[in-house]
């Protein structure tokens, strides 16, 4: 019980050393991107450009309440590029949720390959809290006890068009329209046309 006791502490520990290694390399701006927005993005598509630079200026330097950028289309267009281009250490989820990759002090948070329904299927905290910069919530990875996280990073989406679910529906009943207003308050939602991308497609 002992060694079990310890073992936590000095994980505890541990964590809050990485954490203030991240803190430090954000205030330095030791950051190594692959790219950077704009200027890795010269081919991207004019509205496009216009939608992103938009949300990026009224959005991304909110601390509290900033709207999600939720941006669907077709795979092999740039989309993941630029979410990871912008300034500062991400958050990064693609499928399961696992709490292990969250930093509260993180600059923003981008989620991919996660049908937009089925959010709660992957173990995600209440998806309506985790975009919208909510502050603290409570988040449980399986089979392991519940943690409190801090969200006050802005949100990225990306979703292919068959994964978009309900946003791209016509809502039926009182509850689905309920959350269809939620969404239309509280995310930019942009769907690309076909002839739209990040980068200019190589084929």
């Amino acid at each position: 019980m002992l060694f079990l006791q310890s073992s936590c502490w000095y994980l505890e520990i541990l964590k809050y050393i990485h954490l203030r290694a991240e803190m430090e390399a954000d205030l330095k701006g030791n950051i190594n991107k692959e790219y950077l927005w704009p200027v890795s993005f010269p081919d991207c598509t004019h509205r496009l450009r216009e939608i992103i630079h938009r949300w990026i200026r009224h959005q991304f330097s909110r601390v509290r309440h900033a709207k999600c950028l939720i941006l669907i289309g077709l795979p092999d267009t740039g989309k993941t590029s630029f979410a990871l281009s912008l300034p500062g250490r991400v958050n990064y989820f693609q499928g399961q949720w696992n709490s292990d990759n969250w930093s509260d002090y993180a600059r923003y948070s981008v989620y991919e390959n996660i049908p937009w329904d089925e959010f709660y299927k992957f173990n995600y905290p209440n998806k309506e809290q985790l975009l919208t910069q909510s502050g603290k919530i409570l988040a449980t990875n399986r089979w392991r006890s519940t943690i409190q996280i801090n969200v006050r990073q802005p949100a990225i989406v990306i979703l292919k068009p068959e994964e978009a679910g309900s946003l791209l529906t016509i809502p039926a009943t009182d509850h689905e329209r309920q959350l269809a207003d939620y969404w239309r308050q509280n995310a930019c939602v942009y769907i690309m046309g076909p002839h739209e991308y990040f980068f200019k497609p190589q084929h």
